[in-house]
């Protein structure tokens, strides 16, 4: 697992969306199953393990006492969802972190520029907010390049943690 943070202090490049695309901020109590639905499908080629969390449980855990729905970002190309990114500003107890919960592209549009205008949309909202840094986590062997996508956006990792295990008889 390694930790990636960026540091907001001047504005972050211009997102360079794919053709046709727009953003659009999540809709309270219309978008709660199209997220769920995209970030579970985004994340089910992420891990060798995935296991479908169940959408009450998701909800629990996202939409709590620290949603912003101000914050959480979809990507639509005909009003069909593409990506999200959804993000967390009460991730530090000082406030100088925020936060980066998910990234999810579409497969059909992954390797199209998507995932970084994304992030750097994220990036300038969060620099127009005031934020010193915004920070996120990721796989090690994500195979879908994330921590290079990462790296593009001006992110460095700040700690990694390797696991190790053997299997006995």
């Amino acid at each position: 697992m390694s930790f990636f943070e960026g540091l907001l202090d001047s504005p972050p490049d211009r997102p360079s969306w794919p053709p046709g695309m727009n953003v659009r901020l999540f809709r309270p109590r219309l978008d709660e199953r199209l997220v769920y639905e995209l970030h579970m499908e985004t994340y089910a080629d992420r891990a060798r393990a995935f296991e479908r969390e169940p959408f009450d449980r998701w909800c629990e855990r996202h939409l709590g006492s620290s949603f912003d729905p101000s914050l959480w970002f979809i990507a639509e190309v005909d009003d069909e969802p593409a990506g999200i990114c959804l993000c967390n500003a009460t991730w530090s107890a000082d406030g100088s972190l925020a936060w980066i919960s998910v990234l999810g592209v579409h497969r059909r549009w992954r390797q199209r520029g998507l995932g970084l205008a994304l992030v750097l949309h994220v990036f300038g909202d969060l620099y127009r907010r005031g934020f010193p840094s915004v920070g996120l986590s990721v796989h090690g062997e994500n195979p879908t390049g994330a921590p290079r996508l990462y790296g593009r956006a001006g992110m460095t990792v700040t700690r990694r943690y390797d696991h190790y295990s053997r299997h006995l008889p």
